[in-house]
């Protein structure tokens, strides 16, 4: 991973949440240390014990609470996806993925895809264009990550300065999604939530997580965009 360490104790704790879970040895091997660093005695003993015992994800400025606050998340972590093999994605930030502003110009039209979809893609998934059918068209792009994984948002606007991103996460198996109500379109299922003000739709494409959401798009409107992706 190449995202800048946490330096506070929120900050870790949306680290550990964000974190790709991988094999639980690992997990437990780095707790193990964490702890091994915390214990050693003061001095040139303490000195020698954190030069091999500290995990390098932990900068030694984050507090005892903070320590504590990251073995519990790890375990929690743990436990939520030992089954499923996938992180979990808070359904907050899961929207927060489709707010914000462009950092890249709109995606044009792919010529390839007969007008059906945008020059823009995370791994094979495209996004739509639904200029030409629905009245949307693409008005920026960005790329972050969440966790390890590279996510890419295009947002969408039409008439009456109505405004939606569409974010798609890379990798499988795709994080997990709780809460809302489940809706099966065509053999699909997506997830309809509310957040504050805002609506949001969460479903899979080619077994990669997509999310739309907007703050004055109703529910309909969003499981309707998504199921025509």
């Amino acid at each position: 991973m190449s995202e800048r360490a946490p330096k506070t104790e929120s900050e870790l704790v949306d680290f550990v949440r964000a974190v790709d879970v991988r094999a639980p040895r690992e997990l437990h091997e780095r707790i193990e240390a964490l702890v091994t660093e915390r214990s050693a005695p003061s001095g040139e003993g303490a000195r020698a014990a954190g030069s091999t015992a500290g995990p390098s994800w932990l900068p030694r400025r984050v507090g005892a609470a903070a320590t504590a606050a990251a073995i519990a998340l790890v375990a929690l972590v743990v436990a939520l996806t030992s089954t499923g093999g996938s992180t979990a994605v808070s359904t907050g930030r899961a929207y927060a993925l489709t707010e914000g502003t462009a950092a890249i110009a709109a995606p044009q039209p792919d010529p390839s895809a007969g007008g059906a979809g945008l020059a823009a893609r995370v791994e094979d998934v495209a996004f739509p264009n639904w200029e030409a059918r629905y009245g949307w068209r693409s008005a920026g792009e960005r790329i972050g990550r969440v966790g390890s994984r590279a996510v890419t948002t295009v947002f969408y606007e039409t008439y009456g300065d109505r405004r939606i991103g569409y974010a798609i996460v890379a990798g499988t198996p795709a994080p997990s999604i709780s809460g809302g109500t489940v809706r099966r379109v065509d053999g699909t299922s997506y997830r309809v939530s509310s957040i504050g003000g805002g609506h949001m739709v969460t479903w899979l494409r080619d077994g990669r997580l997509c999310v739309i959401g907007g703050a004055n798009v109703g529910a309909g409107t969003l499981l309707a965009l998504a199921s025509s992706s």
